[in-house]
């Protein structure tokens, strides 16, 4: 018989049951670990030029979704990230290398705005935003070795791999086969985006002394978690506006990329999807023209919102093995419902 995750009784962060999942909640957590990222990256020589472009995107108006997660199965293992200082690196490490891989996507995307301000690539240059991004992944790495966790060590390394081979996975050619742009697609969003969440959460269960079942069931709770928040970002392209998202609208469009909305729209209307999307959308009007079929001439939207659902569904059923307490339980499925239901 499978035994059940170890039990701890530490101080508990507010619950949801209580609180609410709200974005005010969101954002102080956000702003909260934002400050101590900024503290832990202050480098010996004040006058060092890259600080404070290190710090440019730690501004707390990101999502932070990524410390959240990390605190809600934490507090549902029996740990807290504000009073464990290992968790706590944990969620600080997440949103870093979530940070840093931003200002590097900036820059290979060529943006020139994120989260409604000049793109740290645009404000600085190519080279010092590079530099920038670098800064922040480095200072990731040192947190992570204070944690003096070998295992820990191998997992948080995997998100970096899985970050690089994301973005090649990204730059290959579309699959003219749909089952094949399906699985491409899912992949590049694991290796892109759930990865981080999935890894991070594994992570948490193993700093809290989990036995391996429930290490498993946290990675999947994070991988299923990751892969809906991401296809319902995804969704968000097309019906969000520039302030909402905080970059600009129909961005995945307009750099070639294929996501769940277009692979759906093609599902009905190949002939006039496929050739857009073999040439990256590049022609005038392509981007037009594919956003036209997308949102007023087929269901690829109304599919993309299942498909997210889907995936969340996918989440919360691993909850039951994360913990057995009923507030415990009810904080992770709120997680699971607010991936879907938000709309920035």
């Amino acid at each position: 018989m499978l035994k059940g995750p170890v039990r701890r009784t530490p101080r508990r962060m507010p619950s949801l049951r209580r609180a609410g999942l709200h974005v005010r909640e969101i954002d102080m957590t956000g702003s909260k670990l934002s400050d101590k990222i900024k503290v832990a990256m202050i480098p010996e020589d004040t006058t060092d030029e890259i600080y404070p472009m290190a710090c440019y995107y730690f501004d707390g108006s990101g999502k932070s979704i990524r410390p959240l997660i990390v605190g809600r199965i934490a507090e549902a293992l029996g740990g807290c990230i504000e009073t464990n200082e290992k968790l706590q690196k944990v969620a600080m490490i997440a949103e870093m290398i979530h940070t840093g891989s931003l200002v590097h996507d900036d820059v290979i995307d060529k943006s020139e705005e994120r989260r409604g301000k000049a793109s740290a690539n645009s404000k600085w240059g190519v080279t010092k935003a590079v530099m920038a991004g670098n800064y922040i992944i480095s200072y990731s790495s040192q947190l992570l070795a204070s944690l003096e966790s070998d295992e820990v060590t191998k997992i948080i390394s995997r998100i970096i791999e899985d970050l690089i081979y994301g973005e090649l996975c990204q730059l290959e050619s579309v699959n003219s086969n749909h089952e094949h742009r399906y699985k491409q697609y899912i992949k590049k969003t694991y290796l892109k985006t759930a990865s981080l969440i999935a890894n991070s959460a594994e992570a948490v269960a193993v700093l809290t002394d989990q036995p391996a079942h429930v290490q498993q069931a946290a990675f999947n709770f994070g991988k299923y978690l990751g892969i809906a928040f991401q296809i319902q970002d995804d969704r968000l392209d097309f019906l969000a506006d520039s302030e909402q998202l905080g970059k600009p609208a129909c961005a995945d469009l307009k750099l070639g990329l294929s996501t769940a909305p277009v692979l759906y729209a093609c599902q009905t209307h190949e002939g006039e999807m496929w050739p857009l999307m073999k040439r990256r959308f590049t022609s005038p009007g392509d981007v037009q023209k594919a956003h036209n079929i997308i949102t007023k001439r087929s269901d690829a939207l109304l599919k993309t919102r299942l498909l997210a659902e889907n995936y969340a569904k996918r989440a919360a059923r691993e909850i039951d093995m994360l913990t057995a307490d009923p507030v415990l339980k009810e904080n992770l499925l709120e997680l699971t419902k607010m991936v879907t239901n938000r709309d920035k």
